[in-house]
């Protein structure tokens, strides 16, 4: 938490010195995995906080979050054994974007986000000490958006090796050193 405030409050002195514009947000988030990974895990629900820095024409940004794909029951019909797997992650990306529309109203924008997954697994087998496990894998995450008022509304696709899922976040944002 202390490098989180830490990187703010750099990131905010520099666009004070700069006279760049900054927005801080808060989001709720909603992942639907895909392909094979969408077979054992669940929809994921989580948030994220995260930050927009203006660059002239660009935006530069980055975010953390936390995301729950809950537990999910499989079952031996011959052996009637369960297995729980349980999975959650933290999202770490950074990336850039560009938006685009009249200065007044609706801003529609589009970029990219490299970045990290950390992943955490928990698997329980009926009668079976629980097993954890902990990996991270690189992200990469094209999307696109919204911003009206206060509010956006940002689609994306997280491409992470077999762990791919459509995401969609509906955000608040203030600005600061505007």
């Amino acid at each position: 938490m202390k490098k989180v405030l830490a990187v703010l409050i750099v990131t905010f002195m520099v666009s004070q010195a700069w006279g760049l514009g900054i927005k801080v947000g808060i989001g709720g988030d909603v992942c639907l995995p895909q392909g094979t990974w969408k077979d054992s895990t669940n929809t994921g629900f989580g948030g994220a906080l995260y930050a927009v820095l203006d660059v002239q024409v660009i935006k530069l940004t980055a975010d953390v979050g936390y995301i729950s794909f809950g537990t999910k029951t499989f079952e031996d019909a011959t052996t009637g054994i369960k297995t729980d797997v349980k999975m959650s992650a933290v999202p770490v990306l950074v990336g850039v974007r560009y938006e685009f529309g009249a200065p007044v109203g609706p801003k529609f924008y589009a970029g990219v986000k490299l970045g990290y997954h950390f992943f955490a697994s928990t698997v329980e087998i009926s009668g079976f000490p629980a097993v954890t496990d902990n990996e991270d894998k690189f992200t990469i995450a094209p999307y696109v958006g919204v911003s009206l008022l206060a509010f956006e509304i940002t689609g994306h696709y997280m491409i992470i090796e077999d762990a791919n899922y459509i995401g969609l976040r509906l955000a608040y944002t203030i600005g600061i050193g505007i």
